[in-house]
């Protein structure tokens, strides 16, 4: 006989390839799916197989669920199916991959179509053909799955059969001893009591699968067979008395009750053991069954529970899709669901959560976004409607086990959200250790000493949480706490960062590498103590750390962090020259003039190979993810990250690392990163162009590309400072704020930044193809300006606004720069279709597609260069601002010329009539949000307003 894993592997890998094969195929079926019916019949065939391949697979992977005999009959088929797949494979690789759909490439892809009809054809013959060993592999699959659960079936009730026997025997004697002591009252009592404490047993003993419906059912058979027994009890004893004697009563009458009994008994045991074997065969047969050829499983909580087939989230957005809900709160929206029927409050997703705990969570989420705008009292007035329907609240499986846990563990609550918290507590809410972290240990304070009933807490969070340094001692001195003790979802020394006594004692304990992000968690309470004490007692220190310093409100964090990262990369250094030969630290790029850097892991690995001890504090390497277990092992990962890369640092330290010995500015990191390619995130628009300036002072090369890519850096820092900019605008509390904040940022902008981003707006440091976008070149600004604008919100739109109108403040005051702006603009509005890349500097279109697109849009360039001409002729003969002549010309031209002759969807019809506008222009039609003569000056929008 093979080896099974040897057999698992084969079919493993004949599998994955037959994956491969269709997943390629279903993509290229997608775009010319509404073209021809062979294309779409096509796309079901492979989406189909597709699934099937992967239900095989799951089922194969288990090594327990199927015999060999049937597991290799199933292989068999599948390497009986490797030369088709080998043949839709070599077909595959010579079809492209089209791009994403759009107006134009659609018509690309309908006139390319009759050239590739005939693969299509020849692709669903080989389908056909793997169908066929499909299905029959799927045959043997699910033979054997009934074969195995008709066997377990036969097999347990002959096993059950003895055991029920048994239990019948002893059940008769206890029952003919309760007779014999008790009255008639008391025996039918006893009786009762005794058979559902013995069937109880006897399924728990068992391990019988009993669905809770069974389980309702017998106990209302349990309370028909007392009233039952105890009608012929009555009745029994009363004829008995009135034929004998008195002292002379027999046992006649209790003995016909015990066989009632009995066989009411043997009845319902075998009840249980049909609804428990059509059970355990119900689920065997789900893995089998399938919907045509996908294998889409039946999940076993249908058999127990009825689950709502509604997603929650969705069901509230489309309620706020009707612009007449779109304001309302949360607390309108649940009452319109639960009113009108659509679900009830008790109702539970098939993730097992409810209404209310999708609006806790969005709710934190909510407040971690925007901490000085969110209001605990609406979730408050929603949580009271809920109390009204549903039990007090008490544990929920979908949160960190109860509602208040989850409430004080995430939001960081502040003394406004504590009537919610008493509210919680008063309806049945409570903490425990997952409550804890190091951020929340005054509020739960505040809940032990104003709702002590809600608290269960064990000893050792309880010392942390209140900050008893002597308790605290105690613990540790009995041996009941150590460092890397888990207490909820924190290691104990996490948690007590922000307290340096508690820090200090567990700091004795450690027998382990403390965990990774120890260090972050310090520096975001801006704790330095905790920082020392924890890089005193050789703590990770990483990369990202620095990072996380960068943001701390105390600088001198910061400062410490630099200088310890400095110090241990030079002991690093040190012991690599000092114990490795010269020629293998040479090898590994160590040198005196610099430190370890990129190369750091390198560097460690090499002196514990040589049976060097080097101190865990040098280790560079970060800390898994998974490694938080009690006593589990910790794993490393081989990346350390380039220093120049974290965001937050400022020029200063850039220099201190630099002056060091750090000088990797334009070397790649693991990832194929270069520091002109990040560290954006958290600066200022001064900062982030200051930072690429020094990058480029110290060797950095802007046109340097990423690996596989073709982007250029300038637009990478471009790109990424202006969408900085715009989500940071986009999380201000009203429109003014954000336009303020726009403005001030490129206000403050010193004049050696300015002149560097009017510098790199317009410059053409790519040599792609052109296309009629742009006459200029690709350059930054251009591929800003195509790339997708999200309207999430109201804020967002003005954002994007109003980085764009400074953005064209700063372009020269000439002809050529402003015919630039123009053509791009009316390109982009005319919805034309670029030839040129996209903003990852990939163009999707091959020789043939373009030819194709080129000629299809033939109508639309010629327009484009009409209103492209007429509005730059406009534009010398005015001799105003670009900005003005931007918003007050050709924005209101062009959406006058994309407005003309259009007809009024019905869509469109209803959104005027519910704005209460009856007789509108067609002039004054609302336009397309994304199009920029909308974005630049919503003329249309402000009309319909007024």
């Amino acid at each position: 006989m093979s080896d099974p894993l040897s057999t698992i592997a084969s079919a493993a890998g004949i599998i994955s390839l037959g994956l491969e094969v269709l997943d390629r195929m279903i993509v290229y079926c997608d775009a010319f799916r509404a073209y021809n019916q062979d294309a779409e019949d096509l796309g079901h065939k492979a989406t189909g197989l597709s699934r099937t391949l992967k239900h095989l697979d799951d089922v194969l992977q288990q090594r327990h669920a199927v015999e060999p005999s049937s597991r290799q009959q199933i292989v068999d088929l599948l390497e009986a199916s490797n030369v088709t797949l080998e043949k839709l494979q070599e077909m595959t690789r010579k079809i492209p991959i089209p791009p994403k759909s759009s107006k134009t490439r659609d018509l690309a892809q309908r006139a390319l179509y009759p050239l590739r009809r005939q693969a299509l054809m020849d692709a669903a013959r080989l389908l056909d053909t793997l169908q066929g060993n499909i299905d029959t592999a799927l045959g043997v699959l699910l033979l054997h799955q009934g074969s195995v659960a008709q066997h377990t079936l036969r097999h347990d009730v002959q096993a059950q059969n003895m055991l029920l026997q048994q239990r019948l025997d002893e059940q008769d004697t206890q029952l003919e001893r309760m007779v014999r002591i008790q009255s008639c009252s008391s025996h039918r009592e006893a009786v009762t009591h005794i058979k559902q404490e013995s069937m109880i047993r006897y399924m728990l003993d068992s391990k019988l699968p009993v669905a809770p419906s069974l389980l309702y059912t017998m106990q209302s058979e349990n309370s028909r067979a007392a009233a039952a027994m105890s009608a012929i009890d009555s009745h029994s004893t009363t004829h008995v008395r009135r034929q004998m004697p008195s002292g002379k009563v027999t046992h006649h009458a209790p003995q016909s009750v015990t066989a009632l009994q009995r066989k009411h008994t043997e009845v319902l045991k075998r009840k249980i053991h049909l609804h428990s074997g059509i059970l355990r065969f119900s689920l065997s047969l789900s893995l089998s069954i399938t919907q045509r050829a996908g294998g889409y499983s039946i999940g076993h909580t249908l058999t127990y529970r009825a689950i709502t087939p509604y997603d929650f989230d969705e069901l509230m957005n489309r309620y706020r899709e009707n612009p007449v809900n779109h304001a309302n709160s949360d607390l309108s929206c649940c009452r319109y669901l639960f009113e009108s029927g659509v679900i009830k409050p008790s109702d539970k997703s098939r993730d097992g959560i409810t209404m209310l705990d999708v609006l806790l969570i969005k709710d934190l989420g909510f407040s971690f976004l925007f901490p000085n705008s969110w209001n605990p009292h609406a979730f408050l007035e929603v949580m009271d409607y809920f109390l009204k329907f549903t039990a007090p609240l008490e544990d929920n499986s979908g949160l960190e086990g109860t509602y208040l846990n989850h409430f004080v563990s995430n939001a960081q609550p502040k003394e406004s959200s504590y009537p919610l918290i008493a509210r919680l507590v008063d309806a049945g809410s409570y903490i425990t250790d997952f409550a804890l972290t190091p951020f929340n240990r005054h509020v739960i304070r505040h809940i032990i000493f104003n709702h002590a009933e809600a608290v269960l807490l064990s000893a050792e969070a309880r010392a942390i949480a209140c900050e008893d340094e002597i308790a605290l001692a105690n613990l540790i001195s009995r041996g009941q706490l150590l460092a890397n003790d888990i207490i909820g979802e924190w290691k104990a020394i996490g948690l007590v960062l922000g307290w340096p006594s508690g820090v200090s004692l567990l700091l004795e304990t450690a027998t382990r590498p403390l965990p990774g992000d120890c260090i972050s968690w310090a520096a975001q309470l801006n704790c330095l103590s905790s920082v020392e004490l924890l890089l005193d007692a050789g703590a990770p220190l990483y990369t990202f750390h620095l990072s996380e310093g960068s943001r701390s409100r105390n600088p001198r964090i910061i400062d410490l962090l630099v200088d310890e990262f400095i110090a241990r990369r030079e002991h690093l250094r040190d012991f690599a020259m000092r114990y490795l030969p010269e020629s293998r630290w040479r090898s590994l790029g160590v040198s005196s003039s610099c430190l370890p850097h990129l190369n750091a892991p390198m560097v460690y690995n090499a002196l514990r190979k040589q049976g060097i001890s080097v101190a865990d504090k040098l280790d560079p390497r970060k800390q898994s993810l998974h490694c938080w277990g009690q006593g589990s092992e910790i794993v490393y990962e081989e990346y350390v990250g380039n220093v120049l890369f974290e965001a937050g640092l400022s020029i200063s330290h850039l220099n201190k690392l630099y002056d060091a010995g750090v000088v990797d500015v334009d070397s790649p990191d693991e990832s194929g990163f270069v520091s002109l390619k990040g560290g954006y995130r958290v600066h200022p628009l001064q900062d982030i162009l200051s930072r690429a300036r020094w990058m480029i002072s110290k060797g950095a090369n802007p046109s340097n590309r990423l690996p596989g890519a073709t982007i250029p850096a300038f637009h990478t820092i471009f790109h990424e400072s202006m969408y900085q900019l715009e989500r940071a605008a986009s999380r201000k509390d009203s429109i003014a704020e954000a336009m303020k904040f726009i403005d001030d940022e490129f206000a403050m902008l010193d004049e050696e930044n300015r002149n560097f981003l009017i510098a790199i707006i317009m410059e053409d440091r790519f040599s792609g193809r052109q296309c009629a976008c742009s006459k200029a070149g690709w350059t930054p600004f251009a591929s800003w300006v195509r790339k997708p604008r999200h309207h999430l919100n109201e804020l967002a739109t003005v954002a994007i606004r109003q980085t764009m109108l400074n953005v064209l403040r700063l372009m020269p005051a000439c002809s050529g720069t402003a015919g630039a702006v123009i053509r791009l603009f009316t390109f982009e509005d005319l919805d034309l279709e670029h030839i040129c890349p996209g903003e990852s500097g990939d163009c999707q279109l091959d020789d043939a597609e373009r030819e194709v697109v080129q000629g299809i849009q033939e109508e639309g360039l010629q327009q484009l260069e009409e209103l492209t001409e007429r509005s730059a002729e406009q534009f010398q003969g005015l001799h105003v601002p670009l900005v003005r002549f931007m918003q007050e010309c050709w924005c209101v031209q062009m959406q006058e010329y994309l407005q003309r002759d259009r007809q009024l969807s019905p869509d469109e019809l209803n959104r005027i009539r519910d704005l209460g506008v009856v007789d509108l222009a067609p002039a004054a039609v609302p336009l397309n949000g994304d199009e920029w003569c909308v974005v630049l000056h919503p003329k249309v929008t402000e009309d319909v307003k007024s």
